[in-house]
């Protein structure tokens, strides 16, 4: 990320660069990147300013890092070795009346640089916000339509005529049979307060006929509140007999979705045996994200759709908005009533809903089907104009805007103001946008540092720093803030100014000095050896050979990560692997023959170079792509380098040369070993193939360092 990043800005960079030597409107040529988009010649008193400026020393800056102030034209940059261009006289306009922290923030351009620079904008405008919510969720029944057959009684279920679930059912339909002796006691005692009944017929006395009157009401309203129904009492009147099966039925019409007893299964009181639902309205439950919680209101329409049914789209409407959020998934239930009366939605299908949100600069919403009208808090497809009761449940109707809407008066006098998304330049805690700045000779652009509101679809909703009819910059705002940046004026990334191009650290001073520590203490770990220099004589000239031919490799290494080429640089690593392994067989023969005293010290001595060096080889080996082979690079040149130093100059077999680029590594900066002095960097390879600087190989620990 840190490399794609330095690639971006320095391709913005060398772009804004081309306008300096390019034409300006008059056919002069321009002389310097700033000249050309800040060349204030034909503003009044323009002249004298530059007269001035001329009379003044030219300093020069390195368009990597603004900090950088030289006053020779041909030197380098100090941190990352590219050449200089010329800081800009930076005149303010002088028909511009704003104040110095304004100023610091302008740039003007010639028309030449907008063209080039593809610059556009786009008026502030105040007009009404529709925020798009995406939502996902899953149908599920509509509880309030779920019916519950069970055992009012206990008994044995004798036959089931629904025995499976999905069977759909009409109100009435019979669904069991079910046997039960206090249920056929029920009836007995019934028909026998029937029976004395119709013999007191004759009974004059009152007290009687009341009693037996009493007697039969209790009988019936025992076996009803056991859930027979009048039919079924009348019927058994009629009969005159007790029946040893109760017939169960339907209370309403649905499919069965659970059967939870099986036939010849004795129920108690209270067990469930059938689950049925009506299907021609469901339920959808979303999950909404506690920042999306401002934009819905109970009552709001709904859109969404099924995989199962493409190209079709379905409404409902929010009926609840749960009160509690769940802490594990952050979300917040919601829940939409949604008609089927086609029976094609099927509960368990997963949706992707949409709800639309129309909001004002006060964070209101807008309805134009519910303004200024009453809802019923149950049944949010209840509405009226006037505040009456619910025809569903005879609730008292609320007022639309007790619900969180807002009225239609109070909408068009709070419209937000609008700007476009791509206007924005976000750095996670600031936005910044560029203002056209109206009255200038010159296109002149100013940054401003805004508060947002939430984002609706390709617009920003804002809050405070821009007002209406403001032109802001929509296309070319990034390269505006890049030339800030090369000014070190105050920009996107450096709001106090003076800093550098994004993913370059915005160092200051200190930071500088830091980088100064880390290269003194990578110098001082290139110095390390372990223990004397190595001395090479006949019996070694075979540990000589391979020791070049190893450098060799590495050198080849080197210029394949500076050419980027993975596959090269992979081979180069496999071969050194092998060179190291013949390496390590010749250092163990010259342990195993009669070789003097110091051959042997002076192998071992090599031989503790060569595995550290193996090492990081094989770390090196791991490596999958070419970032991390450079990343891997770097401990690796360290060793290489600690065995050169070791090395007498005169038994190396090419001319070698140290070369440091601080900018490597996040900036703690890495050498490496090259042949020929014109920097080939391999850490960054083409995007900045000569950041860097030849240092002596053979200097003492500070000197090589800095």
């Amino acid at each position: 990320m840190q490399i794609r990043q330095i690639i971006t800005l320095s391709l913005t960079t060398l772009f804004l660069m081309s306008i300096y030597i390019s034409y300006d409107a008059s056919g002069q040529s321009t002389s310097t990147l700033n000249q050309a988009i800040h060349d204030h010649s034909d503003v009044q008193g323009g002249e004298d300013a530059h007269n001035l400026s001329k009379q003044s020393t030219q300093m020069y800056t390195c368009s990597m890092h603004p900090q950088v102030r030289l006053s020779d034209p041909d030197a380098k940059c100090p941190i990352c070795g590219m050449a200089l261009i010329p800081v800009a006289d930076n005149e303010p306009d002088n028909n511009s009346e704003s104040d110095s922290t304004s100023s610091e923030r302008r740039i003007t351009l010639s028309s030449q640089a907008v063209a080039l620079l593809d610059i556009e904008v786009t008026p502030v405008i105040r007009a009404p916000a529709v925020i798009n919510i995406d939502l996902v969720g899953k149908i599920d029944y509509d509880e309030t339509r779920l019916t519950y057959i069970t055992a009012w009684f206990g008994g044995r279920l004798d036959r089931l005529f629904v025995d499976y679930t999905g069977t759909p059912v009409r109100k009435g339909d019979h669904l069991a049979e079910i046997y039960s002796p206090a249920v056929f006691t029920a009836q007995e005692e019934l028909l026998q307060a029937l029976r004395v009944q119709k013999a007191a017929s004759s009974v004059t006395n009152l007290q009687v006929k009341r009693t037996n009157q009493l007697l039969l009401k209790a009988a019936r309203d025992k076996l009803r509140l056991w859930g027979l129904s009048p039919e079924q009492i009348n019927k058994i009147e009629q009969r005159g007999t007790a029946s040893e099966r109760v017939t169960l039925y339907a209370l309403n019409s649905g499919v069965v979705v659970n059967k939870n007893a099986n036939q010849g299964s004795y129920v108690e009181t209270g067990t469930r045996i059938y689950t049925i639902a009506d299907l021609s309205q469901l339920w959808l439950n979303l999950s909404a994200y506690e920042s999306d919680l401002a934009w819905l209101r109970y009552g709001q329409t709904v859109s969404f759709s099924v995989q199962a049914i493409p190209g079709r789209e379905f409404t409902g409407t929010i009926a609840f908005i749960s009160p509690v959020l769940n802490e594990a998934s952050r979300t917040v239930q919601v829940r939409v009533n949604v008609p089927n009366t086609e029976r094609i939605l099927k509960p368990g299908m997963l949706a992707s809903a949409e709800i639309n949100a129309t909001t004002s600069s006060a964070g209101r919403v807008i309805d134009p089907d519910l303004a200024d009208k009453y809802i019923c808090p149950m049944h949010p497809e209840e509405v009226s104009n006037e505040a009456d009761n619910c025809s569903v449940c005879g609730m008292p109707l609320v007022s639309a805007e007790s619900l969180g809407y807002t009225s239609i008066q109070e909408f068009e006098t709070t419209l937000p103001l609008l700007i476009p998304r791509s206007s924005v330049l976000l750095t996670g805690r600031r936005a910044v946008v560029y203002v056209s700045v109206p009255g200038q000779s010159r296109p002149t652009f100013e940054g401003r540092e805004i508060i947002l509101g939430p984002r609706a679809g390709e617009q920003y909703i804002v809050e405070s720093g821009l007002q209406e009819d403001d032109l802001v910059v929509t296309s070319g705002n990034f390269s505006i803030d890049s030339a800030l940046q090369i000014q070190a004026k105050p920009s996107m990334m450096s709001p106090e100014g003076g800093g550098s191009l994004p993913g370059h650290g915005g160092m200051d001073h200190g930071d500088m000095q830091m980088i100064s520590q880390n290269v003194d203490m990578q110098a001082e770990d290139t110095h390390t050896d372990h223990g004397s220099q190595i001395q090479f004589n006949p019996e070694t000239i075979p540990i000589e050979k391979g020791i070049n031919k190893l450098i060799n490799q590495y050198l080849a290494m080197s210029k394949a990560l500076a050419d980027d080429d993975l596959t090269q640089a992979e081979k180069n690593v496999k071969d050194s692997q092998e060179q190291l392994q013949e390496l390590s067989k010749l250092i163990a023969r010259t342990d195993d023959e009669s070789v003097e005293n110091s051959d042997l010290a002076m192998s071992k001595i090599i031989q503790q170079h060569t595995d550290q060096i193996a090492k990081q080889c094989d770390v090196m080996a791991q490596a999958d792509d070419i970032e991390s082979l450079r990343e891997h690079f770097a401990p690796y040149s360290t060793q290489m380098i600690k065995l050169v130093r070791a090395m007498p100059s005169g038994s190396r077999d090419v001319d070698i040369n140290l070369a440091f680029c601080p900018m490597a590594r996040d900036f703690t900066g890495a050498h490496w070993l090259q042949a020929g002095k014109n920097i080939r960097n391999p850490y960054f390879g083409a995007s900045m193939l000569t950041c860097g600087e030849i240092q002596d190989i053979q200097k003492n620990d500070q000197e090589a360092g800095r």
